[in-house]
């Protein structure tokens, strides 16, 4: 703002012998700073449990220096505060007030706040920064900036398997602490002893994942859907292989044919096919009765089942590799059931029939019990890996493997000497869930911090559930 003057003038009806001295001016200028707060998240689709980063960056654009600033930065209800640091100053997570002093035209001063993302469902938390000082600002419109970060929910989904004791049950609990993140539920009749299967992932087209399930063996093989917090979605309910099918379905889902497709994988546990179902959200029946894409892995005269997943592994002209970066179309993952030398199998579905562009033996090699696979994700921009877990008499075995190897990189024991089927799902390399199956002993989920077994331990709140159980992550 432009100086202005003061000007003060004496009178008086005595006369004055010299009025020259009557008037006097007085200038002032103003100090101003134009002070600038811009603010940057280092992720902003985490999973719930994650930590997130915040970068907060304060400017003087002058032309005075700036005085008594402060920036207002209260984390918002979802995320807790883990630390902070700042390069001048300092600040109070309770108040979310960051004392910064004096800035000048010169310099910038940085505060990153690490915190928690403890909301039990996904959603938007957005975290907002106001930054003032004792100057006039001549621009306030760059005083305030903020970023959204859109929560992903990635609980871990827990099921009873065949042969349980309590019925069809179906739980979603805390990645840390194995506490409920929703009132259990039971997906079939409670009377139900085949066991329900699960999966997570978005069908409704919505961003926010959905809870699949297909029953075991004993009943007809229906999938059903239910939103993040167990309310059914009778709309998106379907038949894979007919309703007199009643061997019992594996369940999966993806983007097969194409990048942004929503299409639904069923898998046979008493039989050899696995089939895809594109899924049309909004639609009066959103899951069509015509499977896509259809594959029997292991050939017509197999009928021990077949384990399935999606999982993103690079970029694929037919069954060759063009890029080991992932595309967003996510390659069909199979696991051959018991009666065969334990195999996997990996397809390119964008082409009808899809194309094979991976086959290898997984445990041992005369192995012949079955075995089921997952998805591992890694770091952003990076191709997933896939878990290969035993199913019953290999001491707990879970394997990782890598693109297009055929050799293991690394493998762990979930439960040491145990001779039930295993069961693994995983929200990145740093969390892997396992959890036994048939003939199973151990109460709970228990969570490694690498594909070699590190740090693992049983989350302490999960022993609410014993086996058999299956294991799922729900996310997008």
């Amino acid at each position: 703002i432009s100086p202005r003057e003061n000007i003060a003038t004496a009178t008086s009806t005595t006369p004055d012998p010299n009025p020259e001295n009557n008037t006097d001016t007085s200038t002032v200028s103003p100090r101003s700073a134009d002070l600038a707060v811009t603010k940057v998240v280092d992720e902003d689709e985490p999973s719930i449990g994650e930590t997130v980063t915040f970068e907060i960056v304060v400017s003087n654009r002058g032309p005075d220096t700036a005085t008594s600033v402060v920036v207002n930065d209260l984390l918002p209800a979802g995320l807790q505060f883990v630390s902070a640091a700042a390069t001048q100053g300092a600040y109070d997570a309770g108040t979310g007030i960051w004392t910064v002093g004096t800035v000048t035209t010169a310099m910038t001063q940085t505060l990153t706040v690490a915190a928690k993302v403890m909301r039990t469902t996904g959603g938007t938390e957005t975290n907002t920064a106001t930054v003032s000082g004792r100057e006039y600002d001549p621009d306030p419109s760059n005083n305030t900036d903020s970023v959204d970060v859109e929560v992903q929910s990635s609980g871990v989904i827990l099921g009873t398997d065949i042969g349980c004791v309590t019925g069809p049950f179906v739980r979603v609990i805390d990645p840390d602490t194995g506490a409920d993140r929703i009132i259990p539920f039971f997906a079939y009749e409670p009377r139900f002893r085949g066991g329900v299967r699960v999966y997570g992932a978005d069908v409704t087209g919505d961003g926010i994942p959905e809870i699949l399930t297909a029953p075991g063996p004993g009943r007809p093989g229906q999938v059903r859907v239910f939103s993040e917090t167990g309310t059914p979605l009778p709309q998106y309910d379907f038949f894979p292989f007919g309703p007199s099918y009643t061997g019992g379905i594996e369940i999966a889902a993806g983007s097969i044919t194409s990048a942004g497709s929503i299409q639904i994988v069923a898998g046979q546990n008493r039989g050899g096919l696995a089939r895809v179902f594109n899924v049309t959200p909004g639609a009066a029946t959103p899951v069509s009765s015509t499977p896509v894409r259809q594959i029997q892995p292991f050939g017509p005269r197999f009928r021990g089942g077949v384990s399935v997943e999606t999982a993103d592994i690079g970029s694929f002209n037919g069954a060759s590799l063009t890029s080991t970066t992932p595309d967003g179309i996510h390659e069909l993952v199979v696991g051959s059931g018991p009666g065969t030398k334990a195999t996997v199998k990996v397809y390119n579905g964008v082409p009808n029939p899809p194309a094979l562009i991976n086959s290898f033996r997984a445990i041992a090699p005369a192995y012949s019990r079955g075995v089921s696979v997952s998805r591992l994700p890694t770091t952003a921009a990076t191709a997933d890996k896939i878990l290969v877990s035993a199913g019953s008499g290999a001491g707990g075995l879970v394997e990782t493997y890598t693109g297009l190897s055929q050799t293991r990189d690394a493998a762990f024991r979930a439960f040491s000497g145990s001779r039930a089927a295993i069961f693994a799902a995983a929200v990145s390399e740093a969390e892997i869930f396992t959890v036994e199956g048939q003939f199973g002993r151990t109460n709970g989920v228990r969570r490694n911090s690498s594909p070699s077994g590190a740090g693992g331990r049983l989350l302490p709140q999960s022993t609410a559930s014993y086996p058999p159980l299956r294991v799922a992550i729900l996310r997008r």
